[in-house]
């Protein structure tokens, strides 16, 4: 699992919160040419699974996945441990954006998803949270 830390600087200071937590960072990370992803509940299953560093895409070199050709679909994976004092609050998952659409899976569940090239979105995940686990 990747470690998490919580950072002072805050990227949208007008939303700023006490308690946040930063996923950029090595997420796993798999192609789905063949869009059977769903089906086969990709990416816990892929043998294709490689590393990627959020937040840059698949087809940059800093992404460190030397993949440059286009790709219809793709699936990014990571863990994430809430903190205990979060439980009976609610949890949101932010996005700054997604080149075009999005399925947000949490814990097996799909807890939303968004289509718009580049437009911030954001889904409550609190309902999808296992705390204490």
């Amino acid at each position: 699992m990747t470690t998490r830390v919580y950072r002072k600087d805050y990227p949208r200071p007008q939303l700023v919160r006490e308690h946040w937590l930063n996923l950029n960072g090595e997420w796993d990370f798999c192609f789905d040419d063949e869009n059977v992803g769903e089906l086969q509940k990709r990416p816990e299953q892929s043998k294709e699974t490689r590393k990627i560093t959020v937040p840059f895409t698949y087809e940059t070199s800093r992404s460190g996945t030397g993949e440059e050709m286009f790709h219809p679909r793709v699936w990014y994976s990571t863990s994430v441990s809430i903190p205990e004092d979060a439980e009976g609050k609610q949890v949101i998952l932010h996005f700054q954006a997604v080149d075009y659409s999005a399925r947000v899976w949490i814990n097996g569940v799909m807890a939303g998803s968004h289509q718009g090239g580049y437009a911030a979105f954001f889904f409550d995940i609190t309902p999808y949270l296992v705390f204490g686990a």
